[in-house]
């Protein structure tokens, strides 16, 4: 259950950027997962509902993800307004 944590600071990274840019809602974020981090997409997509709720910016967001193969990483890559 990493990945519920992780994706909690990816958010609050997101929505930080969100306001110091003046933006109200994020249209998106997008995910790079690296295959060999560990952590599984499939609770990452599970988990993003709760997410949406915890922050109101990402209410109406969707969760974009990039697995990069042979990669450790994790990192949020990018923020739609």
């Amino acid at each position: 259950m990493h990945e519920l944590g992780v994706l909690r600071m990816a958010a609050r990274t997101a929505v930080r950027a969100a306001a110091q840019n003046n933006v109200k809602s994020i249209k998106f974020f997008t995910l790079e997962i690296g295959d060999e981090s560990g952590f599984v997409p499939l609770f990452f997509e599970k988990y993003f509902p709760i997410i949406r709720e915890e922050f109101p910016p990402l209410a109406e967001a969707e969760l974009r993800m990039e697995t990069i193969s042979g990669g450790r990483q994790f990192l949020l890559k990018e923020i739609g307004y």
